[in-house]
């Protein structure tokens, strides 16, 4: 499935712009896979005689990132005809529905009467020193 995401990406930016030239580790993170699983992706493709890549070595340089450029005619037509980001054509998201949580803590306190902004955990003794003090004081003690 790894293998496939970095694919995706690849599509993505070969409908944008003709071809990709973005560097593994940003295929890798795009895809959110680790940079092995992107460039074995992309040999194998490479192998399969789907696409071509073009490295830009410089001499005493930082390379510049390779030039992928897909060559297969059904995946060249694949993309023509709106193999479209996101899955498949009807659908306009990827996930499920944006879920809010709601404010349960706010909910309890309107519930047991304490004013907004102060949660009952503040009524509530620190430790059992307190409560021993408490319990003594109630009882007619010190």
């Amino acid at each position: 499935m790894g293998e496939l995401a970095a694919l995706r990406i690849l599509t993505d930016e070969v409908r944008e712009k003709g071809h990709c030239d973005r560097t593994i580790a940003e295929i890798a993170a795009r895809a959110g896979i680790c940079r092995s699983t992107a460039k074995n992706a992309v040999r194998a493709a490479a192998a399969m005689g789907l696409l071509t890549v073009q490295e830009r070595r410089r001499e005493g340089q930082k390379n510049l990132p390779n030039v992928v450029r897909i060559v297969s005619r059904e995946w060249q037509l694949w993309i023509k005809r709106g193999g479209q980001r996101g899955g498949s054509q009807g659908s306009k998201t990827i996930g499920v529905k944006k879920i809010t949580p709601t404010d349960k803590e706010s909910k309890r306190d309107k519930e047991n009467g304490f004013p907004p902004g102060i949660s009952e955990t503040r009524f509530q003794p620190q430790n059992t020193w307190d409560n021993r003090r408490r319990a003594i004081g109630k009882a007619g003690g010190v």
